[in-house]
């Protein structure tokens, strides 16, 4: 599945944000659960799942899309809001960083990362 649109947002995540409720009512909702959801419209789609990097010793909610960047836009930021929320820093990347990239792009790709 090839992607277009690619984000990674950092938060302290100090408090648990259930980003599948926040999405639920949207009509390009597919399924979801927690911070692993998954939406499409059309041919426009977009991933979202927080990666827990062992490596890095961080965490990170990473979103694909593919298609039009309307959707992926209209989803960053509602992911965006919804993290403020739940914590007091939360910085947006408009692109992976060469370590999530190279470990985890495939994965996301693939729909093998494990939700969390």
């Amino acid at each position: 599945m090839p992607h277009a649109h690619e984000a990674q947002l950092l938060s302290y995540f100090s408090r648990p944000t259930d980003l599948a409720a926040c999405l639920r009512g949207w009509p390009a909702f597919r399924a979801g659960a927690g911070y692993a959801v998954d939406l499409r419209q059309g041919s426009d789609w977009v991933r979202i799942r927080k990666l827990d990097d062992a490596d890095e010793d961080t965490a990170y909610v990473v979103l694909i899309g593919g298609g039009d960047a309307g959707l992926f836009e209209r989803v960053l930021q509602a992911v965006a809001h919804a993290l403020s929320h739940d914590s007091d820093h939360v910085g947006v990347e408009r692109a992976l960083s060469p370590h999530v990239r190279a470990r985890w792009l495939a994965h996301l790709l693939a729909d093998e990362t494990p939700a969390t």
